[in-house]
């Protein structure tokens, strides 16, 4: 803390940094705590399940590297591997999005507090902003002037450009650290969120649309949201029912060639069901499955030394150092998922080729 006060600018007290606090520091990780080094924010929970039989079952295989190997390598303290497996408790899909609708209206009528996130919020702004990095990860940019966007450099890059040159750097410690790409690319998707989602209703029915909003029945609204919770695909039952669920249908969202949205897989999927129509059915499915742990690619990726000759030697490492590799540079595990799926497209599909590919 004291080096990045001294040395960067960007935790200068500032109109946009306030200075650090001490206060708030301790407040991280609750009262009586402020002379300890190190600890867990008092926000976070960490709990485990215990092993029984029925959860060893469960789990058994799932995650196979995590126990001794075929050498005998067992995982030290430092060496510890988790799935990224996440849970939750909503079951809101795409499904269920008239739901969810209903239970954000009925919020906002109801004269409920909201979050309002729109350009000059108070929050901190995570488009376009130089300081950012520095604040979220100090440890990547100790001096303040590697920050995305920054005014003093002399070409301008946009996001993805400089996500690319920082990930691609030889020895780069972005490739490496296990929260910068996800975290930043959570601020492009929502980048393109911003400038691809719309809701939108038509000029002639607007106003008309906005009073029909404002007037619904709360107690029909709140009946709704209650029998779409246990069924989905609940249909109206009477008059007043239908008239909130037309209501809610003439407001469309749009979203346009949005990566990763669902509107984006149901385009592609339906430009699967026209080349189907056009051509006929296929008669060959090919799955791909390349393995991060087990290829040589990623150690050569991740800046080891190795040669052609190791592929037919066998692989040095053991099961569990391999997969401890793959676990701390995700950067290379994604350049070998690209170059696996460019290699398929451009030597077994033939795409855009003269010659003639699997498929035809």
């Amino acid at each position: 803390i004291d080096f990045l006060v001294a040395n960067n600018p960007h935790y200068e007290v500032s109109p946009r940094f306030g200075g650090l606090s001490t206060r708030n520091l301790d407040n991280l990780f609750g009262p009586g705590t402020s002379s300890i080094e190190r600890g867990v924010p008092c926000a976070m929970e960490i709990g485990h399940i215990a092993m029984n039989d029925a959860v060893s079952g469960a789990t058994d295989g799932y995650v196979p590297s995590t126990g001794p190997d075929s050498t005998g390598h067992r995982p030290t303290n430092e060496d510890m591997l988790m799935e990224t497996v996440g849970y939750t408790d909503s079951s809101e899909t795409p499904v269920s999005s008239h739901a969810m609708s209903m239970k954000a209206l009925s919020h906002c009528l109801n004269g409920r507090g909201f979050i309002r996130s729109q350009a000059g919020s108070e929050f901190i702004p995570d488009f376009e902003n130089d300081q950012l990095l520095s604040w979220l990860f100090p440890h990547l940019d100790p001096w303040g002037i590697g920050g995305f966007y920054h005014p003093r450099r002399s070409r301008r890059l946009n996001l993805e450009q400089q996500l690319k040159d920082l990930l691609m750097l030889e020895g780069s410690p972005f490739r490496t650290d296990p929260d910068f790409a996800f975290v930043y690319y959570n601020i492009r998707q929502k980048r393109a969120v911003l400038e691809s989602v719309s809701f939108r209703v038509g000029e002639s029915v607007r106003d008309r649309v906005i009073q029909d909003l404002l007037s619904l029945d709360l107690t029909v609204l709140n009946k709704l949201i209650s029998a779409s919770a246990g069924n989905p695909k609940y249909r109206p039952a009477d008059a007043k029912d239908a008239e909130v669920m037309q209501v809610l249908a003439r407001v469309n969202a749009v979203s346009h060639d949005l990566p990763g949205s669902n509107g984006y897989k149901v385009i592609l999927r339906n430009e699967i069901r026209g080349l189907t129509n056009f051509y006929g059915t296929p008669t060959l499915f090919v799955t791909l499955n390349p393995s991060d742990r087990d290829h040589p690619l990623v150690r050569l990726f991740a800046g080891h030394e190795v040669e052609s000759l190791d592929c037919l030697r066998g692989e040095e490492l053991s099961r569990f150092e391999r997969t401890v590799l793959a676990a701390k540079n995700p950067g290379a595990c994604a350049r070998f998922f690209h170059e696996m799926m460019r290699g398929f497209i451009d030597i077994v599909l033939r795409f855009g080729k003269k010659q003639r590919g699997l498929f035809g």
